[in-house]
């Protein structure tokens, strides 16, 4: 099974995640990255936020691989405003996830991603993926090591979860 993590890192946390479910998974790591860089401070959560509340996606670069390449793939990033952030948004809707497995873990820094990570599995599932695991975690709650434990708790998960579908144990 050959997997990609893909994912949107502005300040370097979700960078770290998607490091480590590459490490856990075998795979390899691809970043979304925004055409335009963003300002940082307060324009970033009033024009971020806004644009995630509203479903708005950024403009971005093309990415360094073919999905085709692929069988699997973790889709890795934070919530803005409670929602998959702009970036995110851009990069499923240019996404083609017919036949791949998907795997789904957001950060947030507040409240319930339920909502955010429905959202986004049915976008994917709209574009011919299948979503696999959704998961989430509030970056203000856990330390660094217990996010390193969830994000490997989520790998696992991941992994059986492929294993199942194949019929396999």
């Amino acid at each position: 099974m050959k997997t990609a993590v893909v994912y949107f890192s502005l300040f370097g946390a979700n960078e770290k995640i998607a490091s480590k479910l590459s490490e856990e998974l075998r795979g390899k790591i691809h970043r979304i990255q925004e055409i335009k860089q963003r300002k940082k401070g307060f324009a970033l959560y009033f024009t971020g936020g806004f644009q995630a509340i509203f479903g708005i996606s950024s403009k971005i670069k093309d990415m360094d691989f073919k999905i085709d390449d692929y069988d699997s793939l973790i889709l890795e990033g934070p919530l803005w405003g409670g929602l998959p952030c702009p970036a995110l948004n851009a990069f499923v809707e240019k996404t083609d996830f017919t036949g791949k497995k998907v795997g789904i873990f957001l950060t947030t820094t507040g409240g319930n991603a339920v909502v955010a990570l429905k959202k986004l599995s049915d976008k994917i599932e709209q574009r011919g993926g299948n979503c696999l695991v959704a998961d989430y975690y509030n970056v203000f709650k856990l330390s660094s090591e217990k996010m390193l434990d969830k994000t490997r708790e989520y790998a696992e998960h991941f992994k059986k979860s492929i294993k199942n579908i194949r019929g396999t144990k």
